[in-house]
């Protein structure tokens, strides 16, 4: 893959934005790269762009293509934090990631699993940032 440039902006989004609408059939994992970098950079995209692409993702369902599916994952990586936690390498840690729930008050299945994961001597992380 290649780098995102160094200035993300709306305007920069708008071409990748424009081709996912109008030419979805050319959209490949090197512009889900680009649209992914936008989307996780601050002050890159408008919330109409934002909404705009995902709704046109998921309309051509290439956000079920696995090519895009691994660019996008590249690019989390990419923006993810590396956490030292004290003690780490001798413990067995695990960060439950959840919502805070569906508003609907169903089943919190996040919440579940920490309590099952710490039952069985996990030590469980809760990151915000």
């Amino acid at each position: 893959m290649k780098t995102p440039p160094p200035q993300l902006t709306p305007e920069t989004f708008t071409p990748i934005l424009k081709k996912l609408i109008f030419q979805p059939e050319k959209f490949d994992a090197e512009d889900s790269f680009m649209a992914f970098h936008h989307l996780l950079s601050p002050e890159s995209t408008t919330p109409e762009q934002v909404s705009s692409f995902l709704t046109a993702l998921h309309l051509t369902a290439l956000d079920k293509q696995p090519d895009i599916l691994a660019s996008a994952a590249e690019v989390l990586h990419h923006h993810s934090v590396k956490l030292q936690i004290e003690g780490g390498e001798d413990d067995f840690t695990v960060d439950i990631v959840g919502t805070g729930g569906d508003g609907w008050n169903t089943f919190n299945v996040s919440t579940t699993a920490a309590i099952v994961a710490g039952g069985a001597g996990a030590r469980l992380l809760k990151v915000s940032i």
